[in-house]
């Protein structure tokens, strides 16, 4: 199976439960809900490579959700987006032994000028060996101390995954 089909499916599923679980659950926390202090990854591995996507409220990764105005904001915001293009592998840490490439593959601002906006990101990582059996370690309070929660899909040919990380931190086995 294709990663773009794995992920596809994948939001096209996720969409379906949660849209369902809100109804029936509406004072729980659900995915794909702008939540400040969360961010959300999907992670779709094939073989030797994965796609990683990454959603967030701006203000949870540059810390202010209008359209940068001032020099500091602009500074943060670029800081913030050039950390998110090539510095995944220091926060989605990967086993050495692996020989992984990280390449941003899109960088989003999504939402109105002044109104709730969120960030997304887009990876493609490839290796030189398989990612199945292999772990993978978050540090995202490294680069985004606002990040209190990430949520984490991982989507696989072998299984299917759902996890909560407090502080952006914590382990997943492939």
């Amino acid at each position: 199976m294709k990663i773009v089909t794995v992920i596809g499916f994948c939001l096209m599923a996720s969409s379906v439960v949660f849209a369902g679980e809100k109804h029936a659950h509406e004072s729980h926390k659900h995915h794909g809900t702008h939540e400040h202090g969360v961010a959300e990854l999907l992670i779709a591995v094939e073989g030797s490579g994965a796609t990683v996507m990454m959603k967030s409220p701006t203000e949870t990764v540059f810390g202010f959700e209008h359209v940068a105005k001032t020099a500091e904001e602009k500074q943060k915001e670029a800081k913030v987006s050039e950390a998110l293009k090539n510095e995944l592998q220091s926060v989605f840490v990967l086993e050495a032994a692996l020989e992984c490439q990280f390449k941003n593959t899109a960088l989003k601002i999504l939402g109105g000028n002044e109104g709730h906006r969120d960030l997304q990101s887009e990876w493609q990582i490839s290796c030189a060996k398989p990612l199945t059996g292999t772990q993978v370690e978050f540090k995202f309070s490294k680069l985004f101390p606002r990040i209190h929660e990430l949520r984490v899909t991982l989507v696989s040919d072998q299984k299917q995954i759902e996890r909560e990380f407090k502080r952006g931190n914590g382990k997943l086995s492939f």
